[in-house]
């Protein structure tokens, strides 16, 4: 093994006295190869000739691992599509280090990466799968972090709002007087996190969220009314990564008849960040605790209640009775609430589009991330054409087992060669599984020559967020 070069590598450039000349050729099939390999047949040359041996066969492995991705969009959109030519490649290494190379420029590339689709061949589809599974792990990672917000120095309320917006891609809505969003305050120049800056902004200024007042995945912040003073009157409240609990209200309930139904009921509002549109946020009863201002610890630890909460688009909010036993009347003060919020969110919205909608046949499938798009066919009923798409997930991704609802909201539309848009005017469900639901969308017009688009997030994940509460005062 030693004494010969690895299969396939022409054994001329190995002789000694052609190292200086033609070591380089072809150093695409070579710089893959393992440490061990390189060195086992490096004991057959003199040190000098080792050491170029070494050098030439990995240097050009360094400077490829350190090249960067593109920052222009149309750069980074030519680069992508070059890489993916070489992922068609008859070199099984230059096929690896492109698979290589779209994984490490990161997300930016998910915008120019090609669907998964039956035209190609099966190993170009494993690693176009595989790159977009990796790629829509770190997106969904990036949605379920906190945003950042960084204000400095003297603005109005609306400038606020407006830097939040862009640095965050929160959008807020005040429906204030002109003359509150023009009022001034100053801010201290470090990095918060979203729910933070907010809660600065509601600390200066007479402002509370209308949870009905916004449009979906916006804030809308409208004047506070007046508030009688005190201390009690201000509701328990606590950042949890990107969701707000707040602690809206106490209710104490004692059944003489069964007293075994006795319980305390906390009214508890869970806000997301607008940038986000979470499928369901659920409470495991089991993971509620408190501990009162004696540290002794209430808890239902075997208890299989989960409280649930649907998402509905249009309110930023869900609102939970946390139920919990009856405390004791001695017990004034509870110094923490806390518990774990298991919230199912969706990762990246992907766009998946069928071109020439009037020549794509039925059965004709995309797959980017953990989703599969499958376009059935279009069926003419009266005025309308009815579009047929059918929305799957892996198994390990499976969105659809327990909520579909959150489906119905996804986009589609017809775009025309001109750039005209034409959206669904009603839908209809065909096909309703636990893998797949299939949805038929209505259009006035079905121009042959136009482009299908659908859009749905790629990818969803279930996340647990612990949140903690504390210094509640009892009634």
């Amino acid at each position: 093994m030693a004494g010969n070069p690895p299969t396939g590598v022409d054994s001329r450039a190995f002789r000694p006295d052609n190292l200086g000349t033609q070591i380089c050729r072809n150093l695409h099939d070579r710089y893959r190869w393992s440490l061990e390999t390189v060195l086992a047949f490096s004991k057959e040359l003199s040190p000098m000739r080792a050491i170029t041996l070494f050098f030439c066969l990995w240097f050009p492995c360094c400077l490829a691992a350190q090249e960067v991705a593109p920052t222009d969009p149309l750069e980074l959109s030519e680069a992508v599509l070059k890489l993916e030519e070489k992922l068609g490649s008859q070199s099984i290494p230059e096929r690896d280090l492109a698979e290589q190379k779209l994984t490490e420029w990161g997300l930016p590339v998910l915008d120019h990466l090609s669907p998964v689709s039956d035209s190609q061949s099966s190993d170009l589809q494993q690693r176009l799968q595989r790159i977009r599974v990796e790629l829509e792990r770190l997106a969904v990672i990036a949605v379920s972090n906190p945003s950042k917000v960084q204000l400095g120095g003297k603005l109005t309320l609306a400038q606020a709002l407006s830097a939040i917006q862009k640095q965050t891609g929160n959008v807020i809505e005040a429906n204030v007087p002109a003359e509150l969003l023009q009022r001034e305050h100053v801010w201290q120049d470090q990095p918060v996190e979203f729910w933070n800056a907010l809660s600065q902004i509601l600390s200066a200024y007479p402002l509370r969220v209308d949870p009905y007042g916004g449009q979906p995945q916006s804030l809308s912040l409208v004047e506070q009314g007046p508030i009688a003073p005190g201390a009690g009157n201000v509701p328990p409240s606590a950042v949890a990564n990107v969701l707000w609990c707040e602690l809206t209200r106490i209710d104490a309930t004692r059944n003489f008849l069964n007293p075994e139904l006795s319980r305390m009921t906390f009214g508890l509002v869970i806000r997301w960040e607008p940038r986000l549109r979470p499928i369901s946020i659920d409470i495991p009863q089991a993971s509620l605790k408190i501990v009162d201002e004696y540290d002794k610890t209430w808890e239902l630890a075997n208890s299989e209640t989960v409280f649930y909460g649907m998402v509905q688009p249009e309110i930023p909010e869900l609102e939970f009775n946390l139920e919990q036993p009856l405390l004791d009347r001695q017990i004034e003060e509870i110094k923490s609430l806390s518990g774990v919020c298991s919230a199912v969110l969706p990762g990246r919205i992907e766009n998946f589009e069928f071109r020439g909608i009037g020549t794509v046949p039925p059965d004709t499938r995309q797959t980017k991330g953990g989703a599969t798009v499958t376009y059935d066919g279009l069926l003419k009923m009266d005025d309308l054409y009815g579009a047929r798409l059918a929305l799957s997930f892996s198994e390990e991704n499976n969105a659809l087992e327990s909520h579909q609802s959150w489906a119905y909201q996804n986009e589609c539309f017809l775009q025309t060669a001109d750039g005209r848009r034409i959206d669904s005017i009603g839908t209809e469900t065909y096909q309703q599984e636990n893998a797949r639901l299939g949805v038929m969308y209505f259009f006035p017009e079905y121009p042959a020559d136009a482009k299908l688009v659908y859009r749905t997030p790629a990818a969803i994940v279930k996340v647990q967020i612990p949140f903690q509460l504390k210094g509640i005062k009892l009634p």
